[in-house]
């Protein structure tokens, strides 16, 4: 099987990287022509390289092995992570809303876009559209919610870079036009930032056991063990990679106890083996 020429950790490496090239661009195009939605985008690039240190310090967290004292291991720390980058993400779209605001009823200048804001804005779109399309693709294949939440941090940053490229066009026909979309950059980032709270809440707080994964323990039950049917009772837990599961299943009456024991078990080892997943089969007999 050939190996994924990407991992997390390399994805977030480039982001880094990428987003720091990006902001001193940005943040001096901006200077120069005094644009507060430039300006303002670049420090939201470069709040993308912040996350996206501590979303590589989560996976290596994340990634450390389970002990006594934690014994389902230390991948529910991604979640953290994530509510962090979210949190930094809305505190930068508050404060570019306040800006923007003031911005609006005291206008200092009249911003005039060059070729230079053309082509950082239009290059902007295209890495980071591309680096979310990376992020998160890895970051479904490695069931990284962090990564996840990071890759959706760009394209935040890319689709607020789309609203500017359009601001360009109309600067000489509506006034305070970079004020209008310095504003509208920090709902995008703001709502960015909600999303990803409420998609890893739903984690922390809990979930139902996913339709898709509830058929194919189905599927495998009747397979592997056809002496189980009717599962029920199914509680589900996520811990990162980590995944805990416990259901119930009906044996025939008449089904010996150490038979009963010997099937969940081999349902049991046949789920961990080929799926990753820790389940706990409860026997009932009628």
């Amino acid at each position: 099987m050939k190996k994924n020429a990407f991992t997390s950790k390399s994805v977030v490496t480039i982001s880094i990287i990428v987003n720091l090239i990006l902001f001193a661009a940005k943040y001096i195009i901006g200077v120069q022509i005094q644009s507060l939605a430039i300006k303002a985008d670049a420090w939201h690039t470069l709040s993308d390289s912040f996350s996206s240190l501590i979303v590589i310090a989560g996976l290596w967290i994340a990634g450390r092995p389970k002990n006594e004292k934690h014994p389902f291991g230390f991948g529910r720390f991604e979640e953290i992570t994530s509510i962090v980058v979210a949190l930094m993400l809305g505190t930068v779209g508050l404060s570019f809303m306040k800006e923007a605001f003031f911005s609006f009823i005291t206008p200092l200048s009249v911003t005039r876009y060059n070729l230079s804001s053309v082509i950082i804005t239009t290059l902007t779109i295209i890495c980071k559209e591309a680096m979310a399309q990376l992020s998160i693709r890895i970051g479904r294949k490695e069931d990284s919610r962090s990564l996840i939440a990071d890759g959706w941090h760009h394209r935040s940053d890319a689709a607020s870079s789309v609203v500017i490229l359009i601001g360009i066009w109309l600067n000489r026909y509506i006034p305070r036009i970079d004020s209008i979309l310095g504003f509208i950059v920090a709902l995008m980032i703001l709502y960015a930032a909600f999303e990803i709270i409420k998609d890893t809440a739903k984690s922390i707080i809990g979930e139902t056991i996913p339709d898709e994964l509830k058929e194919q323990i189905e599927q495998t039950a009747r397979k592997i063990t056809p002496e189980i049917h009717e599962l029920h009772n199914f509680k589900y837990h996520k811990y990162g990679r980590h995944v805990e599961i416990s259901f119930h299943g009906y044996f025939p009456e008449e089904t010996k106890l150490k038979d009963a024991h010997d099937c969940v078990s081999r349902l049991e080892d046949f789920l961990h083996k080929e799926s990753n997943l820790h389940c706990l089969i409860h026997p009932e007999v009628r």
